[in-house]
């Protein structure tokens, strides 16, 4: 079926189901696939072109229930980092389970149009390198979104324009977004920001709540960039919740990064922070340049091991 997409804004094509190899280009308009519910793999790639936030910009929609596996598929441009967006909504999720994949901005759970769960969109790795080269966004203005990782190797990277990305939001604007690892990897390389709980803006939306969950193996790391746990811009009309809860494996901020930590916030790991939760596991901050607004009140006591 081709024709306007109303909830995109933009004309392209809807399709039963995607599977196969090969190229498709989507240039700037927009492909909607999956909406049998079925599950399906593409190992292809997908090009889209322009960057996501560019006013029109390729769109790749995974909808509908199922899986759709992208083991060594690109989506993006055909040249250069970054290229269009990805999004998974209608409950179904994208898989990684091997290979060496590239993404450009990817986003889990958008909107807020909760029929169906149109709104809700998951990833899961299981092995693999799955590379960002923009962003990744779980639950956006509304939606829900969530990552469950148990192997592999995820990573967020700058994508060479400082104003856009590197961008990793758990909530964000109104969303709900929950980051959960218990294996493998998941790297945020910058310059750009990582908020846990994103609300910005005088629009008034609900507020975003967003979780990082650490455990057993999994190992998160932080390098030349923001980590910043709930709401840190004052000015936003409703402030956003975040949350890192940590049981076990590995938590290193390194590399000039900054630790900005505020009221909305949870930490759940060993730390200094008000919503950071840690019963095991191992905290690690190298050679960080700020840690702003630490708060006073803590769920346990605990003190970081920090290294020159």
């Amino acid at each position: 079926m081709t024709g306007p997409i109303p909830e995109l804004g933009v004309s392209g094509v809807v399709l039963s189901s995607l599977s196969g190899a090969g190229a498709v280009n989507v240039g700037t308009k927009a492909l909607v696939v999956g909406i049998d519910g079925s599950d399906q793999s593409f190992p292809g790639r997908m090009i889209l072109e322009a960057n996501s936030w560019d006013a029109v910009h390729g769109t790749f929609v995974k909808a509908g229930g199922g899986t759709l596996t992208i083991d060594n598929a690109i989506f993006g441009r055909v040249s250069s980092p970054g290229g269009g967006e990805i999004i998974v909504g209608g409950g179904g999720a994208l898989a990684q389970t091997s290979g060496d994949t590239r993404l450009s901005a990817l986003v889990l759970g958008l909107g807020d149009v909760a029929a169906a769960q149109a709104n809700v969109g998951n990833l899961l790795v299981s092995g693999g390198n799955l590379t960002l080269d923009t962003s990744l966004t779980l639950g956006s203005f509304g939606g829900i979104g969530t990552v469950t990782q148990t192997g592999g190797n995820v990573a967020v990277n700058f994508c060479g324009d400082i104003t856009h990305c590197a961008a990793l939001s758990i909530g964000n604007q109104g969303g709900t977004g929950t980051y959960t690892i218990s294996g493998g990897t998941l790297a945020f390389n910058g310059p750009g920001q990582m908020v846990i709980g994103r609300n910005e803006g005088a629009t008034v939306r609900p507020a975003s709540n967003g979780v990082l969950d650490i455990s057993g193996t999994g190992q998160v790391s932080v390098t030349g960039a923001d980590l910043i746990v709930g709401n840190h811009l004052s000015t936003a009309a409703v402030q956003g919740t975040g949350t890192i809860n940590q049981t076990g494996g590995t938590l290193t901020i390194n590399n000039n990064a900054n630790l900005n930590t505020h009221a909305n916030m949870l930490i759940s790991i060993t730390f200094l922070i008000p919503n950071f939760r840690k019963k095991n596991g191992i905290v690690i901050i190298n050679n960080v340049s700020d840690i702003w607004e630490i708060e006073t009140k803590m769920f346990g006591y605990f003190t970081p091991k920090l290294s020159a």
